[in-house]
């Protein structure tokens, strides 16, 4: 059963239309990736998905119904969560504060103290720098501070944006092996990846996005071993 499926988006900057009749679903308990070249329009696939576009057309519809006309905060309460590119976390405050900020839907309240012990279950050194500034974590830290704080807004889906970038192969390999370990939990998650061969690594499901249309989809395994996709689309 999908628990987003997204028909035939169009999104625009402006005048500029930058997505071109998208369509893609995610399955309850999936990992689903999104892969393609800089510039194909992924993370603007996320940002309409969120209501983060003032031009979107098209349906999305998440748990059976249409979001498109939610305010971003409404998408949030209902369990749509966004890890953005670029982590933006709140540099001044601490960790335990941008976790904190992470519980702001009254259901997240509710189950704050649970999720918090979850988030450190799987970030130790979250929990050993609880009072520090974030700012002065390391990207790694601050990547895992993000993701964190998505898992405190009580996700039924879990977007993830490029959430290996900038880091250091070491901190990549340690950041999937907890997006992997979400996935066992039973989190339903999206990823949008630059890291092809890790994404597929892990995913259920892949589509290619290329000049903002989906150009191919199919089981990730297939995707990963087929030469022809990943040199025509994605120069490898």
């Amino acid at each position: 059963m999908a628990i987003l499926e997204v028909k035939n988006l169009k999104a625009y900057y402006d005048e500029v239309q930058i997505l071109w009749g998208v369509n893609f679903k995610v399955e309850k308990g999936s990992l689903t990736t999104i892969l393609g070249p800089n510039g194909a329009g992924k993370t603007t696939t996320l940002k309409a998905i969120m209501g983060l576009l003032d031009k979107v057309e098209g349906e999305i519809i998440f748990e059976g119904e249409n979001i498109k006309n939610l305010p971003p905060y409404k998408r949030v309460e209902r369990g749509l969560v966004l890890v953005p590119e670029g982590r933006m976390i709140f540099p001044e405050l601490t960790v335990l504060e941008n976790l904190e900020i992470g519980a702001y839907t009254s259901k997240a309240r509710k189950f704050a103290k649970k999720n918090l012990e979850h988030v450190f279950e799987l970030f130790p050194r979250l929990k050993e720098r609880i009072h520090q500034k974030a700012g002065t974590l390391s990207g790694g830290e601050q990547q895992m501070l993000a993701i964190g704080r998505g898992i405190m807004a009580c996700p039924k889906l879990l977007i993830l944006d490029e959430p290996s970038l900038g880091l250091a192969p070491k901190l990549v390999l340690s950041i999937f092996e907890i997006i992997k370990k979400l996935k066992e939990e039973g989190i339903t998650l999206l990823l949008v990846e630059q890291n092809v061969h890790l994404a597929l690594n892990i995913a259920d499901y892949g589509y290619i996005l290329e000049n903002g249309k989906i150009v191919d989809e199919g089981d990730a395994k297939k995707l990963e071993n087929d030469p022809k996709v990943l040199e025509a689309y994605l120069g490898i």
